[in-house]
């Protein structure tokens, strides 16, 4: 991607149409009631606030759209306790759902329910004796729940409702909710259940603390920029054809330890044709970044980034035809790296598979490279389950220790396999050592030179050059905050840790679904939103991509607009001269943005006033004032040298006015410093603010377009 060059770096965005026909549900409604009693194709917002035990069963295209900050919860809050012994109690707790799935030895997570304290959910142990701080039992048969962490001061909950979503509606859109705390059990989902129905679009959403899977969909599904996080089994599950899972960041699944040997992890696909797993971040996962097993064909995973998952970071199992590429792949399979498994990508009895472009990163404590097992599974949807014509080109493979291969091993039917046509060539290693036995063929281990030996990596490299550490960790976005605000537009402002692009999403009860053109890569970013209601709330939150293309999103800024009836800043007033011009203006604290090259000043165009400037005979000088609590002035603009009374000499005002800004639209802009020589410092600001985002304008003001 290409970005033009900006000065400081910011982005003008417009607000898009909102839908003419909506319901507007708000805490204490019941959700269900209202799809009820309106037809199918319903929009419905949901002001923020909390709405416990909320399940809903849509209408053919119903489209639910939360307010930043509204939380569908199927938790249940508990206030009363008595004592038994050492124990805490809850009683009257009559709720108990489907029982499903194997569990880790000290775990009872094939029961649906958990338990809460301060949004950290507790260990269900299998037994009274077993309550211990951070761990609850459930007494099923006496309705009572036993915990031993006093309670006072802290919120208790227990999960009761088992879904959000669901039902046989075809064409529903979920978008900008929290869905957290519901009872589902393992393999099914909060959103979609057991059962989900065809081409739900599945959006924006945080899905959290859900004891089973966080979503669940199918044919024709879109899954795309949720942050899917702590659910108990897995993060997204689905089957059927043409899935698209995209933009997601899934991470810290099977809080409750199920088996993830039987499946747990950050997703778990099966029986999909096309399904496309493109660009999500699968990290810290307790089982499988990413996993499609069981008939998955003609499956496509690309520039995706698993990073630390306890297992594999990639998996494709008894499945046939995928594409793997252009996928980061880290610190992966550290808990489970016997023979070949827990590799960071690793296919197993499934043939037709290319793996190309990934980057593989072997942690120094554990884990394999990209590998290729197979095993006596039987036959499925489209033939045996054989693992053959795998080829694997053109990757690059990191081992940072001692720890760790890369290759193919199987327990059945080995000789068939090793002559199935699974290959490996233009591939490049980095090892610590290339006397190390970092591959596996032919069941054994195996050097680089036995490696070749079977006519593999013909023309692959290796060295003992280790690459730095690969970043897939993403930018953090603080200090999101307005710099002005007016009656129909606004200026936010952030910073991230680290150089990051950035973008802002922003709208009264939801974020637009349009997103803004990226910036440069800088760590001070500035932002222009237009065509605002006056005297309305607006969310705002900003987005950004590090070099390595890892993605943040920040909290939620609510702000007000000013009214229709605010007042305009004065307009500045402009002594043109070519040694000494100079700006000026009565309001208060204003702001002066100036300009010399013949461009509208806006709050984020145009050199901040502090002090004369020298410029050409026959320049314009342009310039617009903004204060706290005032809309945008009037432009004023006067022409250096300009006889005495002709139009645009000495102090002339007019432009735009009640908060337009009349500067580049739809792009990224930004102030340049004049070849005159002039200085740009401030005019009534306190804090130095003004100070700090010219040194940035300066700094960057040579700079090349950035590539990516």
């Amino acid at each position: 991607m290409i970005f033009p060059r900006v000065l400081p770096f910011v982005v003008v965005l417009a607000a898009a149409t909102a839908p003419s026909a909506e319901v507007i549900l708000r805490p204490g409604n019941d959700i269900q009631a209202a799809v009820a009693a309106n037809p199918p194709g319903t929009t419905f917002r949901i002001a923020r606030g909390l709405y416990r035990h909320q399940e809903i069963t849509p209408k053919d295209n119903d489209v639910f759209i939360g307010e930043p900050g509204a939380i569908l919860s199927g938790a249940r809050l508990l206030t009363a306790f008595v004592r038994e012994g050492v124990y805490w109690v809850a009683t009257g707790q009559t709720q108990q759902g489907q029982v499903h799935g194997d569990t880790e030895p000290g775990w009872r997570s094939q029961y649906a329910e958990d338990l809460f304290i301060d949004d950290v959910a507790l260990q269900h142990v299998p037994a009274l004796s077993d309550v211990g701080p951070g761990k609850w039992f459930f007494d099923y048969a006496a309705d009572k729940i036993y915990f031993a962490n006093d309670p006072a001061g802290h919120r208790v909950e227990t999960s009761v409702s088992r879904r959000a979503f669901a039902g046989g509606a075809t064409g529903v859109t979920i978008r900008g909710l929290v869905i957290e705390k519901y009872a589902i059990p393992a393999q099914m989902g909060a959103i979609g259940d057991q059962y989900p129905s065809r081409s739900w679009t599945i959006i924006d959403n945080e899905v959290r603390w859900n004891h089973g899977t966080g979503i669940n969909v199918s044919t024709g599904s879109v899954v795309r920029d949720n942050r899917v996080h702590h659910n108990g089994q897995k993060g997204i599950g689905a089957g059927g054809d043409d899935i698209l899972i995209e933009g997601n960041e899934i991470s810290f699944s099977n809080v409750a330890h199920f088996d993830s040997g039987w499946e747990a992890g950050g997703t778990k696909f099966a029986n999909t044709a096309r399904l496309t797993v493109r660009a999500n971040y699968s990290h810290d996962n307790r089982g499988t970044g990413l996993w499609t097993d069981i008939n998955n064909i003609d499956t496509l995973y690309e520039r995706n980034v698993c990073a630390d998952n306890f297992d594999a970071g990639i998996f494709h199992e008894i499945s046939y035809r995928a594409i793997v590429r252009d996928n980061v792949v880290v610190g992966n399979g550290r808990a489970f790296d016997v023979w070949l498994w827990g590799a960071g990508i690793l296919i197993s009895t499934s043939r037709d598979v290319e793996i190309f472009g990934n980057t593989v990163d072997v942690a120094s404590d554990g884990g394999n490279g990209i590998a290729l097992i197979q095993q006596q599974r039987g036959d499925g949807a489209y033939g045996p389950y054989v693992t053959a014509n795998c080829r694997v080109h053109d990757n690059t493979v990191v081992f940072r220790g001692v720890a760790g291969q890369t290759g193919g091993v199987a327990d059945w039917q080995w000789d068939e396999f090793f002559a199935a046509g699974n290959t490996f060539d233009r591939n490049a290693y980095h090892v610590t050592d290339l006397a190390e036995d970092r591959f596996g063929w032919a069941n054994a281990a195996r050097t680089w030179t036995d490696f070749r030996t079977y006519g593999l990596e013909a023309t692959g490299t290796i060295d003992t050059t280790l690459p730095p550490p690969t970043d897939t960790h993403p930018p953090v976005i603080t200090a999101l905050a307005p710099t002005w605000i007016g009656s129909t537009s606004c200026v936010v402002r952030w910073i991230t840790d680290e150089a990051a692009d950035g973008s802002v999403d922003y709208g009264v009860m939801s974020y637009d679904d349009r997103r803004s053109v990226g910036s440069a890569r800088v760590t001070t970013h500035e932002a222009l939103l237009t065509n605002l209601a006056p005297g309305r709330q607006c969310h705002v939150r900003a987005q950004g991509r590090d070099a390595a293309g890892n993605r943040a999103w920040s909290a939620d800024l609510l702000l007000t607009t000013l009214g229709s009836s605010a007042a305009l800043a004065a307009t500045p007033t402009i002594t043109a001269s070519t040694t000494a011009s100079t700006v000026s203006c009565a309001t208060p604290g204003a702001v002066i943005r100036v300009t010399t090259d013949g461009s509208a000043p806006t709050p984020v165009h145009g050199a901040v006033y502090s002090a004369p400037f020298a410029v050409a005979p026959g320049t314009t000088i342009k310039a617009m004032a903004f204060a706290s609590g005032f809309d945008a002035s009037a432009t004023a603009s006067a022409i250096v040298g300009a006889p005495a009374g002709t139009t645009g000499a000495g102090t002339t005002g007019g432009g735009s006015t009640g908060g337009s800004t009349g500067g580049t639209s739809g792009g990224t802009t930004g102030s340049t410093p004049d070849d005159g020589g002039s200085h740009h410092t401030r005019c009534g600001l306190g804090g130095g603010l003004a100070l700090a985002l010219m040194a940035t304008a300066l700094a960057w003001a040579g700079s090349r377009a950035h590539r990516r």
